[in-house]
């Protein structure tokens, strides 16, 4: 345990160390909504059509998140203030405490004039991520653990391995703590709290609605455990009660009305869906980063009812890798559906593949032949990441050589991802059919 916390430690300080160089203006928007939730009424969110970036498109629950990320700044700007002038007013050495006063000057700094949101504000919402892949990687300590493997080596590939730190503390994506209550709530289904597990699972889609792909997948899970029902019921009722509460605090109309027509317009229809976006999947090998309708037809179906179609398929291998108290098919049933419905619909960020790949990691724990796959797909990963943002700068020559030819190295780079996948559902598939474990 001692190593393990000086693991998270030296992970968490190296975190907090890439906070301050560089914000994604994603995160100037998602603070925008936050400090207008911090001001406002939650009802208006969505209905309020003034905003210096996009319009909010992402659910309630991380929208309160947005908001309580204010709550906090607020407090922590009082308590570094009010430390700062206690150190100086009884001068305790104050030359020695130069560097707080920078830091507090800094996190009380505004980013841009025209935002008016300050530099401490999009620190904390990258903090509270940094937490999460903390959790993660001590899930992954549990895990190994329980399955009696060494766990350093998995420990510090999710931890150090570039994607992971480039996702949080560089990005400040929010990926990562959407899936510390998914995978949560998949291993729940396996245990005596079986009763939490649909609770965190209504979280995570609360969280990231990109979840919602898996939900067949924790649903038929949930029946090869052949658990009590009832409490699986309970559990599904609490989720679904959680959900419609948080939902009903950000609308003023029918609370029916807002599900249907107003928020789904919001979250799903902000943007034109297009077949390829951002993604080294299936379709970025034919498309790159053409702006090609997901409605383009090909042998008379369109792209976004042939990724239907086939994640339909890939769905039913999932399924039948499933076997009852055991834990190890549950994490690759969640890669297969996971990284193959990213792989294959259409209108997928890159950021989405993250559920699938890090349940390879926790398969990997039972099944040491898959590291070598998951390190692979990992580096792709963290390519198709600055693929997507071209930061930090420093690596000019790498956005050159991605550029190169018609982006011939990611489209390269996107066939990887495709024959890794399928040499892995090659290795477990036929034999999953006749009841044996991979």
């Amino acid at each position: 345990m001692r190593k393990l916390l000086i693991v998270l430690l030296v992970a968490f300080v190296f975190r907090l160390a890439l906070i301050p160089f560089i914000t994604n203006g994603d995160l100037l928007t998602q603070a925008e909504w936050g400090k207008f939730l911090y001001r406002n009424d939650t009802h208006l969110l969505y209905s309020h059509n003034q905003w210096l970036g996009e319009w909010p498109n992402h659910p309630p629950l991380i929208s309160w998140f947005y908001k309580f990320v204010f709550q906090v700044h607020s407090f922590f700007q009082l308590v570094f203030t009010s430390l700062g002038n206690f150190i100086a007013l009884n001068r305790l050495a104050p030359t020695k405490f130069i560097w707080f006063f920078d830091f507090t000057k800094w996190y009380g700094t505004t980013l841009f004039p025209v935002t008016n949101i300050e530099q401490g504000v999009t620190a904390t919402i990258k903090f509270f991520i940094i937490l999460s892949d903390l959790l993660i990687a001590s899930l992954i300590y549990l895990v190994c653990r329980q399955a009696k493997v060494n766990w350093p080596k998995y420990v510090l590939a999710y931890l150090f391995l570039p994607f992971s730190w480039y996702l949080s503390s560089w990005w400040g994506q929010s990926d990562p703590m959407a899936y510390v209550f998914l995978i949560s709530g998949f291993i729940l289904l396996n245990t005596k709290y079986l009763f939490m597990a649909p609770v965190l699972m209504a979280i995570s889609v609360n969280l990231k609605p990109t979840g919602l792909i898996l939900l067949p997948l924790f649903l038929w899970v949930f029946i090869k455990q052949k658990r009590q029902l009832t409490h699986f019921i309970l559990g599904s009722l609490a989720g679904i009660f959680l959900t419609l509460f948080v939902f009903s605090q950000f609308t003023n109309h029918p609370l029916l009305k807002f599900l249907i027509s107003e928020l789904p317009h919001r979250l799903f229809e902000s943007k034109q869906p297009f077949t390829v976006v951002s993604s080294f999947n299936f379709w970025f090998i034919f498309h790159a980063k053409d702006l090609v309708s997901d409605q383009t037809p090909y042998l008379f179906i369109s792209a976004k009812y042939w990724g239907y179609l086939i994640f339909a398929i890939i769905s039913l291998i999932s399924f039948l890798v499933v076997r009852r108290q055991k834990l190890d098919t549950i994490f690759l049933s969640i890669f297969i559906s996971g990284f193959g419905g990213w792989l294959f619909l259409t209108n997928m960020y890159e950021r989405y593949v993250f559920a699938g790949l890090i349940s390879l990691l926790f398969y990997s724990i039972y099944h040491r032949q898959y590291f070598k796959y998951f390190i692979i797909l990992s580096l792709i990963f963290w390519c198709n990441l600055y693929h997507g943002w071209w930061q930090p700068s420093q690596l000019e020559f790498l956005k050159n050589v991605f550029l190169w030819s018609n982006r011939l190295i990611p489209k390269i780079l996107s066939f990887v991802n495709l024959v890794i996948y399928l040499k892995i559902i090659k290795s477990i598939g036929l034999r999953s059919l006749f009841g044996s474990s991979a």
